[in-house]
């Protein structure tokens, strides 16, 4: 082939890939943009909504091990010490976890000594960080509620418990 030969069939494929690329002005195929448009946002917010959970199911796991370890911790309190368990729980729920929340809100954590038993009972909320995704004003509220009870035992019912225990083997 000759210059000439060349420079035309360079020209017919130019104006071919034109002729695909182009109809009336416009662009003919950009159904990958389109797609991308509609399914991306869907993703993005499948993705929010997974991490969302994750972030849930960790308060609640936090807020219930602050339940749990406060219970334990005021049935091991002496009985022979009633006059200061109040003011030796209310140090220990200073000590809890409060740092560690993420978009967590405590409702409420309330103890409750009656006679031998410690009863804690923990309430919260997980709020959405991001409001705006509230399309149906339904809050975006996740709450969680949990109640602990533990029994203190006197050491003398302790070792009669497990010397009752033995004679039964």
């Amino acid at each position: 082939m000759d210059e000439v030969g060349e420079t035309r069939e360079a020209e017919r494929r130019q104006d071919a890939a034109g002729r695909i690329l182009r109809k009336h002005g416009k662009y003919v195929e950009g159904y990958l943009t389109v797609e991308a448009a509609l399914i991306l946002p869907l993703v993005i917010s499948l993705l929010y909504l997974c991490v969302s959970f994750y972030f849930y199911k960790y308060n609640c796991c936090l807020m219930e091990q602050d339940g749990a370890m406060l219970a334990l911790y005021g049935g091991c309190i002496p009985p022979r010490e009633r006059g200061v368990w109040k003011e030796k729980m209310e140090n220990r729920l200073a000590k809890s976890h409060r740092d560690a929340y993420f978009f967590w809100e405590q409702e409420e954590l309330k103890v409750n000594l009656q006679q031998d038993k410690v009863q804690v009972t923990c309430k919260g909320q997980y709020r959405m960080p991001m409001q705006e995704w509230d399309l149906f004003h339904l809050g975006l509220q996740w709450r969680k509620e949990s109640r602990f009870a533990v029994t203190r035992l006197s050491p003398c019912t302790l070792i009669r418990g497990f010397y009752a225990l033995k004679k039964g083997e």
